[in-house]
């Protein structure tokens, strides 16, 4: 299965595998806390907020489900420079903490979304790798690449919660 999300003014658009829009995603990561996944009718179908240290979604497809699943964000554990390593200089002082790990509950069973140095997104379950999510820092498209059937709203919460942790360590310079 594969989705595309594009990215235009004010939205981000979600596209099916047979290419129909299946509806959009609200909001910027950039521009505040939260994004919303809406069906072509326009009705919140989740909501993704940003919070200190992950993020919260809430679903609004199904009452009987947990209404708010807490997200956290496990970061990259870094070893003490002493002198003596790779020397990687003052850049190293200020770069905050990579989120490499997240793990969301699905319908389909959970999903663990890691990030890696070189920002490359993969997707695995307890099997291991299930799938990817490719051009995360491009405008011009993403796709969110699944070995397994998922319903595409889910596939969308899967690709905002990395666009948050692909965002996580980013350094806003006023």
């Amino acid at each position: 299965m594969k989705i595309r999300i594009k990215e235009c003014v004010g939205n981000s658009r979600i596209y099916g595998e047979d290419g129909s829009m299946a509806g959009t995603i609200e909001g910027w990561p950039k521009n505040g806390p939260a994004r919303e996944i809406c069906g072509t009718d326009g009705n919140v179908l989740y909501r993704v907020r940003k919070e200190k240290g992950g993020c919260l979604i809430e679903n609004r497809t199904k009452p009987q489900i947990k209404q708010e699943v807490p997200i956290s964000f496990q970061y990259e554990e870094r070893a003490e420079n002493s002198g003596s390593g790779k020397g990687y200089g003052a850049a190293v002082l200020f770069r905050a903490p990579l989120a490499v790990k997240a793990v969301i509950p699905l319908a389909a069973g959970d999903v663990m979304v890691r990030q890696n140095r070189k920002r490359e997104i993969v997707l695995e379950d307890q099997n291991g790798r299930i799938g990817r999510i490719t051009q995360i820092a491009s405008l011009t498209g993403h796709e969110v690449e699944w070995e397994k059937t998922l319903d595409v709203y889910e596939a969308a919460v899967v690709f905002v919660v990395a666009e948050y942790m692909y965002h996580d360590d980013d350094i806003d310079v006023v």
